[in-house]
């Protein structure tokens, strides 16, 4: 027997196990390795009990034809039915434990197993999956058993003699005593495979399963096209015999060519005679499709594997490398590292073969390494091939990451694409559109093409339920798509392991929990740096890796994961990850310089890709200033401004095509700018981007529907103003114009157009003055409304403009909001007067009231109108602060104030930007370094060893709490 025909019977019988329909045959071979009689044996011993002649007279030399293993028996009933009887219990009634070969039919999951033995090793095993079978003896049994598969004891049990099926006259009459038991079998018959064991070819109950599919394929004239059965036997047979049984479609497994060392591989020590250990051989590689690799060439053997992700775009490396059967690996960033050398040399001797490199370069993988090289015996793929990576496919993932969706839409009109991946970039572009929703309403569309492969139909039909989900469809149920996976061959089960685990979960959860674990020991690195260590960036590698295998596999192979809470809840840990590297390390915990010591990780295109489309906003935000992160590293020559020019061009793209999802996108975008170190010419650049964004209508609407969107934009704007870069005067006018009452009203702007004063091009400007003045008739302001919008835009107002409204300012501002007021008696419009202390008495009493009663919201009342006091205290507006020491008991700072000695300086938070503000007060700082200083010194320190104390703490440190000799310690 050739390997070809071991490897092809073998795969015929796993195909029929995979889809149910196979049924194994059990014959007294296999109980006889647990010391029962074989058929035999059994014959001889009714032979001995009436001593038949022929037999008692050459008992060695004897051999029982076919008819006399049913007429002793018979003979033996006839002389003495008792004896008869009691020849059964004394032989078969015996104790007896089930051996490999019962367990290993059960651990092949057969549909049905059915066996001519009486005794009960199969169903005795200890294997849990005798809970999936029910055991059948009889007719009455099968009518009374509800089960999907059965253990059906065809000549009966041990524990009830009278129907066990031995003699001839058991064999005349079966058909009329066990007419359901025979029906049910014949049925089998028709579609399913029969695997023989424990049968020689020579056994009457072989010869008459057979000449019953003879029968039924015969009499239905399908004798040509029936489907083949096989039998496992040892030993070779000679040609005629062989011709035989192939003319009845009976296919001879012959173990006894088995490689030595595969039986040697699967050596059980109850399986004493060879021919049980090859027969248990054959059926463990039934069981291990890994095992074909000792029936073919190495390369074959895995492009035969490989088959099954033909129709994937992008296979997840851990699916890659069940499917070749290898483990002792361990894949990061590209790189497979082997830790068996054997294992390394088989696949570095495929690497010149491009059908197979094309699969390992569809999982991700860059590099072959042989880990136990200590030389690094690197082996790069992408050096094979450079022209791999040029499909269209390809070029649509290219202009989604760099955000260009309307070249998109442009090579989709252009170029003929399978449908799902037409109609997933469309969906990108947007969900509104009437194809895509046809698309995904529609599962016949994609149901009525017969090429697409169980993978993408798999994809397509959870595609359909994550849309209707995003519709809030009622009818949305994934319970449809979770039947069609677990209707996967066990090879499609084992190749799209992590389509499953993300159809089930939406994410790998198993991930994500490692993730976790990653984040905080990375977290805990740049927290306390240590000297020296092998991990540059903690352990952002190791998520980074599988981060990125994620991204690209629900991008390429198409999968609608981007607007769902699993996939912000998948990439939460490595965002983080991200940023925690950016913590400044400070040059002395450098230990053994920088390829030993922590460094900031330099982001990519992939890496912004993922804060952007999947942070949560808040949660970013929240992040860095909690860590006080001031600043990303991007890679060597990244160019962030062109990208976000592309991201803002497609904003508006989209905005057209009702897509209100990624323009949601440019609060993330935007923080990662606010955070990055721009150049004053990438400052000028951006300021063109935001005036094409306000002054486009749709992002005005939508942005005025978004609070946060446009207060992100105005802390944007307000960062490239601090950076000393100028904003156009038409920005100033779209401002003006668009900003919600909110946004006009609030800190953002008002600063804003403080920084912008120190420009005279905006108060010389007459477009910026004729705005200001009609901007009341235009918003139609009342009387509070207007005079806190002249108090925000009087630092750029005309002198012309100036002198007209400060008048009406001073004329009305007890309207005036009072931390604005702030602003309206900094810039001297007016001075802080008995009538304006009355206001802010008034107003805290009125909060302290409310306060009181249990009346709360954001921001407190009582805390803004104290603050906005001591700000002006502080810059010298107001001398006397006595009004407020009734509220001592509402603020910590006034208890400084009026009881500096008394007060609790550990209380003292640096963190809070008030205090900073007391500490560059002559003053108070004063006061502060004669009563607080160990506290202060104690907490400025540990900030700074840290790595987290701001530019304001620094300054004042170094300023007021550190001499020239301490000065180079810290």
């Amino acid at each position: 027997m050739s390997k070809n025909d071991y490897i092809s019977a073998f795969r015929e019988i796993r195909k029929a196990r995979e889809n149910n329909k196979l049924v194994i045959f059990v014959g007294a071979g296999i109980s006889k390795n647990s010391n029962l009689p074989s058929w035999k044996e059994l014959i001889e011993e009714f032979a001995e009990e009436i001593q038949y002649s022929p037999y008692v007279l050459n008992k060695d030399n004897y051999r029982f034809s076919t008819d006399e293993f049913l007429k002793i028996p018979q003979y033996a009933f006839d002389k003495d039915s008792k004896s008869y009887f009691e020849i059964l219990e004394r032989i078969l009634n015996v104790p007896a434990k089930s051996n490999s070969l019962n367990e290993i039919i059960l651990k092949l999951l057969p549909n049905h197993i059915i066996t001519t033995n009486y005794d009960k090793l199969i169903e005795n095993t200890g294997d849990l999956n005798n809970l999936l079978y029910k055991v059948v003896s009889s007719d009455k049994d099968l009518l009374i058993s509800q089960g999907e598969h059965y253990i059906i004891k065809m000549h009966g049990d041990i524990d009830d003699l009278s129907n066990i099926v031995l003699k001839e006259n058991d064999y005349l009459n079966y058909t009329n005593n066990h007419i359901l038991l025979e029906t049910f079998i014949k049925s089998l018959l028709v579609d399913h495979i029969f695997l023989f064991v424990g049968y020689s070819l020579n056994d009457y109950n072989l010869k008459q399963i057979m000449s019953w599919i003879d029968y039924l394929s015969s009499k239905e004239s399908v004798i040509k096209s029936r489907h083949k059965n096989f039998i496992i036997q040892d030993g070779k047979i000679n040609d005629y015999e062989l011709n035989y049984w192939e003319n009845r479609k009976l296919t001879i497994i012959d173990s006894s060519a088995l490689d030595k060392d595969l039986v040697k591989k699967y050596k059980k020590d109850d399986l004493e005679k060879g021919v049980a250990s090859r027969l248990y051989s054959c059926l463990e590689i039934i069981n291990d499709e890994n095992t074909d690799i000792y029936f073919t060439d190495y390369d074959e053997y895995l492009l035969d594997m490989y088959k099954v992700f033909n129709m994937v775009e992008k296979i997840y490396i851990d699916d890659l490398l069940k499917v070749s059967g290898i483990t002792n690996v361990h894949f990061n960033n590209g790189t497979l590292d082997f830790y068996d050398e054997d294992t390394y040399k088989k696949w570095e001797g495929l690497v010149d073969n491009k059908r197979i490199c094309d699969y390992w370069i569809k999982a991700g993988i860059e590099r072959l390494n042989n880990f136990q090289n200590k030389k690094s015996d690197f082996v790069t793929l992408q050096d094979i091939d450079q022209s791999r990576s040029n499909s269209i496919i390809d070029e649509l993932l290219e202009l989604l990451v760099n955000f260009q969706y309307e070249s998109i839409e442009k090579v989709l009109k252009k170029e003929s694409l399978p449908e799902q991946t037409k109609y997933y970039y469309k969906a990108q572009l947007s969900m509104n559109d009437p194809e895509v929703r046809a698309y995904y309403f529609n599962p016949t569309n994609t149901n009525a093409n017969n090429s697409i492969s169980n993978f993408n139909l798999a994809i397509y039909n959870y595609n359909s339920f994550l849309f209707k989900k995003l519709s809030h469809e009622s009818n949305c149920s994934k319970n449809d798509v979770l039947r069609f996976i677990g209707m996967f061959s066990k090879q499609e089960k084992r190749a799209y392991s992590y389509l499953s685990s993300i159809i089930h979960d939406g994410s790998d959860l198993k991930q994500v929990n490692q993730f976790y674990s990653f984040l905080s020991k990375t977290e805990s690195s740049y927290l306390s740096p240590p000297l020296f260590t092998s991990e540059r960036f903690g352990k952002l590698p190791e998520i980074r890796s599988s981060a990125y295998q994620h991204f690209f596999f629900f991008k390429k192979n198409g999968i609608l994961l981007d607007n769902f809470s699993e996939t912000e809840d998948f990439f939460e840990s490595y965002i983080k990850c991200m940023l925690i590297t950016q913590k400044e390390i400070r040059q002395k915990d450098q230990g053994f310089g920088p390829s030993m010591s922590l460094q900031k990780y330099p982001l990519g295109l992939i890496d912004i890709n993922i804060i952007v489309l999947f942070a949560r906003y808040t949660n970013i935000k929240k992040y860095l200033r909690q860590e006080n992160i001031s600043r990303i590293m991007y890679e060597k020559d990244f160019d962030l401004i062109s990208l976000f020019e592309n991201f803002c061009m497609t904003i508006i793209y989209v905005l057209k095509k009702n897509n209100f999802i990624f323009p949601g996108k440019f609060l993330n975008f935007s923080v990662l700018l606010r955070y990055s170190n721009l150049l004053d010419k990438d400052m000028e650049r951006l300021v063109p981007i935001i005036e094409i964004l306000l002054k486009n209508e749709r992002f005005n609407n939508f942005m005025l529907s978004h609070n946060e969107i446009e207060r992100e934009l105005l802390d944007l704007l307000l960062n490239v103003v601090q950076g000393g870069c100028d904003v156009s005067i038409e920005i100033i006018v779209l401002l003006i114009k668009n900003l919600s009452k909110e946004a006009r009203e609030g800190y953002t702007f008002s600063k804003i157009m403080s920084y912008l004063a120190q420009n005279t091009v905006y108060s010389k400007s007459r477009k910026i003055q004729l705005s200001i003045s009609k901007t009341r008739k235009i918003k139609q302001f009342d009387k509070m409304e207007w005079n806190s919008f002249l108090v925000t835009m009087y630092p750029i107002m005309s002198n012309n403009l100036k002198k007209r409204y400060s008048k009406e300012i001073k004329e009305n501002y007890m309207y005036i909001d009072s931390f604005k007021l702030i602003d309206v008696v900094s810039m001297d419009i007016i001075n802080f007067d008995d009538k304006l202390k009355s206001k802010y008495v008034e107003q805290i009493k009125d909060a302290a009231e409310r306060k009181k009663s249990g009346f709360s919201s954001y921001p407190d009342p009582l805390e803004v109108a104290i603050e906005s006091s001591i700000i002006l205290h502080l810059l010298g507006k107001i001398e006397d602060i006595e009004y407020l020491r009734e509220c001592t008991s509402y603020s910590e700072y006034l208890k400084f104030i009026f009881y500096p000695r008394s007060f609790d300086y550990s209380q003292l938070d640096l963190d809070d930007y008030m205090w900073i503000n007391f500490l560059k007060n002559d003053k108070y700082r004063k006061i502060i370094v004669k009563n607080g200083k160990k506290e202060i010194e104690a907490k400025a320190i540990k900030n700074l060893k840290l790595g987290i104390a701001s530019e304001d703490q620094k300054k004042v440190f170094y300023k007021y709490f550190v001499d020239d000799n301490d000065f180079w310690r810290y």
